[in-house]
């Protein structure tokens, strides 16, 4: 039996009656590129279209949840926690399991063993006896004490409250309203959610997947650069080439390292978009940005944060977390005290 679901493509997706169908999207990009193309679908012929609702798969499950929480045997823990909140029991977590071990980043540790949790609860990953590491036990141990804390606290996370959704769906106790979904953006399935996939089949709901609209290279030419240096300058050039002959064109390079390059992208780019004698300055943009935690103000409130909630929790602060903050600055005598406070560390 072929449960791969049936293509279908943008002008199907048009006829579907919009009160049945479902959209569900990879990420928040592809649900709005979805509403621009069936927006786009309107003409003097056709001036209002009625949508069928459009999300991302993360916001349904978010709003499954939000419904079966009014059933009478939904399970429902009594607090939830938030990324921040799990992460943050994450470090407490761990920093209470290596008391007799120093790690040199909590917080990375923290932030990969959250990840590391979502994953093995996506894809349904066990690791047999014979191929678990050391760090991979260290891990486990962690994950019980986290959820074991999370228990205690009659709180969920993210993790839990989706396998709680994806458990009553699966047994056929959460139902909905529509009658097609289609699913776009979709590379692969993981275990999780080809189990919501087939429940929802079995509950008579007809699946779809919408084809993905691709565009046939009018030429295709392989350019090889010495060093990644010469790579950007020669991207930079040929984008320089394209916008000065059609100004009101689109185009686009893709970069497989662009958070780690982005310092390099906007150097070159300035250079060959920028204003000479000859034309102006070409507009440009570069869609990456720092971890909003890099940002000075951000990381600041951050560290403080943290110190509260030392006193908060324990009565008193480490000296790191005191130390971190101050150096942070963003409190009232920062301005003050900040050069005395470079002269003591200095000396």
């Amino acid at each position: 039996m072929n449960t791969e679901p049936e293509q279908v493509s943008l002008n199907d997706l048009a006829g579907l009656p919009s009160m049945a169908t479902l959209v569900l999207t990879v990420n928040n990009r592809h649900a709005r590129r979805i509403l621009a193309d069936l927006s786009a679908m309107l003409d003097a012929q056709r001036q209002v279209m009625a949508l069928p609702d459009i999300m991302p798969v993360s916001a349904w499950l978010r709003q499954a949840g939000d419904q079966w929480s009014f059933a009478s045997d939904n399970g429902l823990a009594a607090h939830t926690v938030d990324a921040f909140g799990a992460l943050s029991l994450w470090r407490q977590v761990i920093i209470e399991a290596e008391t007799d071990h120093a790690l040199l980043d909590v917080g990375n540790a923290a932030s990969l063993a959250q990840e590391a949790d979502r994953l093995l609860s996506e894809w349904q990953l066990e690791v047999p006896p014979a191929l678990q590491t050391d760090e991979y036990r260290r891990f486990m141990v962690w994950r019980k004490a986290y959820r074991q804390r999370l228990h205690d606290m009659d709180a969920e996370d993210g993790v839990l409250g989706f396998e709680r959704v994806y458990q009553a769906i699966v047994d056929g106790k959460l139902h909905f309203d529509f009658q097609n979904l289609v699913l776009v953006g979709f590379n692969e399935y993981s275990p999780r959610l080809r189990g919501v996939i087939d429940a929802l089949r079995a509950q008579g709901v007809a699946i779809f997947a919408l084809q993905p609209s691709q565009v046939d290279a009018a030429q295709v030419e392989r350019v090889q650069a010495a060093d990644p240096d010469t790579e950007w300058r020669l991207a930079a050039r040929w984008a320089q080439s394209c916008l000065r002959a059609n100004p009101e064109g689109r185009y686009a390079i893709v970069a497989a390292r662009l958070e780690n390059d982005v310092a390099l992208a906007h150097r070159v780019l300035r250079e060959a978009l920028g204003a000479d004698g000859t034309a102006p300055a070409v507009p440009y943009n570069i869609a990456v940005a720092r971890p909003l935690a890099d940002w000075p103000l951000v990381r600041a409130a951050l560290c403080w944060l943290r110190v509260l909630r030392a006193f908060l929790l324990h009565g008193r602060c480490e000296p790191s977390l005191a130390g971190a903050a101050l150096l942070s600055g963003g409190c009232a005598a920062h301005v003050v005290e900040a050069p005395a406070g470079e002269q003591m560390w200095l000396t």
